[in-house]
């Protein structure tokens, strides 16, 4: 006998008996990325940078978002030292301080003034990556409405509107993205210097058997380097690369020179 089974309407019961749980639930249960923000380089020389980096930091804190700042972290030379050149990235100045500080997101903003007359505006820019992959998550921009220049506090609230109207475009697409993409495992950028002969076919198979997505992202004679997707946290991932570098590699001497939320670099001896 061949039974008819409605796809969707199966999961909407088991959804309400409580077998599985429902998209937006586990959507939910991801929740938010940790997130650091950065100017572009045509801001990073301008005198409103730290202002619109404040803005960026509170309209993200203020929604319950986790803000990570390079600034705060000990050892961020070394760390930065340690992963390398990244490849792919748009802005790799902020990409490799995004690994460091271990945000799984970062977002580079830019604040252009435009005069005409006595009035005043701002257009902002927006626009976020997925630290690990360099995925381009979405770019937005806004342009806020003139003010007058004869007005105290006028070029502020011109600044802020253009900010709030282009954050407030960006944020919901950086969520639907990152809850979408999250429940299938956490992003790692593994990387492994001063490799032994074979490391990258040696590793890349180590890796499969951990994760669910393994690309080698550069690969020479003496780095490998992996972009990498598993259920695994940072610690288990590492344990499953010592037993693989002990089995594949003959046990060469190295150590973990880092691990973070989202890096794991390995130095050999």
């Amino acid at each position: 006998m061949i039974e008819d089974v409605k796809e969707t309407t199966l999961k909407e019961d088991l959804v309400s008996m409580g077998v599985i749980k429902s998209s937006d639930d586990m959507l939910d249960a991801v929740g938010n990325p940790t997130v650091m923000v950065y100017p572009s380089k045509a801001n990073k020389g301008k005198k409103n940078r730290k202002i619109m980096e404040d803005l960026c930091n509170s309209y993200l804190t203020k929604r319950q978002w986790e803000v990570l700042d390079p600034k705060g972290m000990a050892d961020l030379t070394k760390m930065i030292d340690a992963i390398g050149e990244v490849t792919d990235a748009e802005e790799d100045e902020a990409a490799k301080l995004a690994m460091a500080v271990g945000a799984d997101v970062y977002l580079i903003f830019e604040a252009n003034k435009k005069k005409k007359g006595n009035t005043v505006s701002y257009e902002v820019g927006v626009t976020a990556y997925e630290t690990t992959t360099s995925r381009k998550l979405t770019s937005e921009t806004s342009l806020s409405a003139p003010r007058s220049t004869m007005m105290a506090g006028e070029e502020s609230a011109a600044m802020m509107e253009g900010l709030s109207d282009a954050m407030g475009k960006a944020v919901p697409q950086i969520t639907k993205y990152w809850k979408k993409d999250s429940a299938k495992g956490s992003r790692f950028y593994v990387v492994f210097n001063n490799t032994p002969k074979g490391t990258d076919m040696k590793m890349n198979s180590v890796l499969k058997k951990a994760c669910t997505r393994v690309k080698l992202s550069t690969g020479t004679s003496k780095t490998a380097h992996f972009r990498v997707q598993c259920k695994l946290d940072n610690l288990e991932l590492s344990a499953a690369i010592d037993e693989g570098i002990t089995g594949k590699l003959g046990g060469a001497d190295y150590e973990f020179a880092a691990k973070n939320k989202n890096n794991i670099i390995v130095n050999f001896k």
